[in-house]
């Protein structure tokens, strides 16, 4: 059985309740389906994130490495409250302490956004 991401997510509370198992979501390319959502939806499917796998396209390296602009990722998950985990799933771009420096320096640049 094939489920799109989005009936997947809808459907974990259910699954969980009749297998009487933890059941994890992974919604990945549903950002069109998140958009077109309208209230009190899109706030319910919000708080039904709990977490974000971060890195940078080409190469899966620390933010500023890519063509992603986590600034205004950041600031748009701020926006909207999120609480939930940023997980660094990627590489460094340089070996050693200077690539821990610059995956530290990366997301502080990141993060420097005005509210």
């Amino acid at each position: 059985m094939c489920l799109s991401n989005a009936l997947l997510a809808g459907l974990a509370g259910p699954i969980k309740e009749s297998l009487k198992v933890p059941v994890v979501c992974l919604l990945q390319d549903e950002d069109s389906f998140l958009d077109s959502l309208t209230e009190p939806y899109v706030g319910m499917a919000w708080d039904e994130i709990a977490s974000f796998h971060l890195g940078d396209n080409p190469e899966r390296k620390e933010p500023t490495t890519g063509e992603i602009n986590y600034k205004n990722i950041f600031k748009h998950l701020h926006k909207k409250g999120y609480k939930g985990v940023l997980c660094m799933e990627h590489g460094r771009s340089k070996p050693g302490k200077q690539g821990e420096m610059a995956v530290i320096e990366a997301y502080r640049a990141c993060d420097d956004f005005e509210v």
